[in-house]
């Protein structure tokens, strides 16, 4: 099995931000076991902005991108540092690759035990929610941001990871990354670990992946409920006729969030319309287009339902 850990930068740092080398080193045996059981395993790590914030005694965290980068090629050495210490107790050599968010999906250890009905740290009544299949409607709500000043994550960022990745078909846990085994149990799906999001059943192909959660929205195409319920229920393809309004300038190729006149995002495609061909056509059935206008606004192979 290939395994990718996130590390959140709170659940590595203290206060002050600096690097908790005994979370490092407690991370790393846990890689070391599972390297000898024969999984691959990757670590995304964060803690180097906050590491450079602490190395330069710095009161708080900046943010403006260009200190952030300057903070975060200060505190990277020393975050590689404990790491590759930690993992040559084990006999491993740890790599580096410098990433970027567009650049791989994620699975989430953070310092929250899992997703609860609400903020723990707010609500004493809040519970731990332990599973959430893939088709639930709580992989599509709103959640909050990172209570914490040290890094820049938060429930909401974690439940985005845990969707793409579920449509990617793969298993998501959310757990606390400072309880004792975490990466193992994690893996080997023990109960009372944290929030774990099944893998949905209907696998996306890597471009609809893409058009879904990657590509950049240039615009909206709000459509009747008529058009919702055909383009949910019988995977048609969207036409003239169903659209209520048109937001955004966008060209033909460009990538379309799809809602309900409410307002409610339901899809996303691959408009094969301008914007202004799109406004001039809505409502309207294709007999009544001019020549040359493509009748599908989203053709069904371009469209992805959530």
């Amino acid at each position: 099995m290939r395994i990718v850990a996130k590390i959140g930068t709170s659940s590595i740092t203290d206060k002050s931000g600096t690097i908790d080398q005994s979370m490092v080193q407690s991370l790393c045996a846990q890689v070391a076991s599972l390297r000898d059981a024969g999984h691959e395993v990757i670590v995304v790590s964060s803690g180097a902005v906050a590491g450079g914030v602490a190395a330069l005694g710095m009161a708080e965290r900046p943010s403006d991108t260009l200190t952030l980068q300057a903070l975060s090629a200060v505190g990277q050495s020393r975050l590689m540092s404990v790491y590759n210490a930690a993992l040559e107790a084990h006999g491993l050599v740890g790599a580096q690759v410098l990433l970027v968010p567009n650049d791989f999906v994620d699975r989430n250890l953070t310092d929250t035990d899992g997703l609860f009905t609400a903020d723990p740290q707010r609500d004493d009544n809040a519970r731990l929610i332990e599973r959430v299949d893939a088709d639930d409607e709580l992989l599509s709500v709103r959640a909050g941001v990172s209570a914490g000043d040290r890094g820049s994550g938060g429930m909401a960022s974690k439940l985005a990871a845990a969707r793409i990745a579920s449509w990617s078909g793969v298993r998501t846990v959310i757990a606390r990354a400072r309880r004792t085994d975490v990466l193992l149990d994690a893996v080997g799906a023990t109960a009372k670990v944290g929030t774990t999001f099944t893998a949905h059943d209907r696998r996306l192909t890597a471009r609809k992946l893409w058009i879904a959660f990657a590509a950049q929205s240039k615009g909206c195409v709000l459509v009747d409920s008529g058009a919702r319920e055909a383009l949910t229920s019988r995977g048609v393809s969207l036409l003239h006729a169903g659209v209520a309004e048109v937001r955004g300038d966008f060209e033909a190729g460009d990538t379309v969030d799809i809602a309900s006149t409410s307002g409610d995002v339901f899809a996303r495609g691959l408009v094969s319309v301008t914007a202004v061909q799109a406004r001039a056509g809505a409502g309207k059935k294709s007999v009544e287009l001019p020549d040359g206008v493509n009748h599908e606004v989203v053709h069904r192979d371009d469209l992805i339902i959530f």
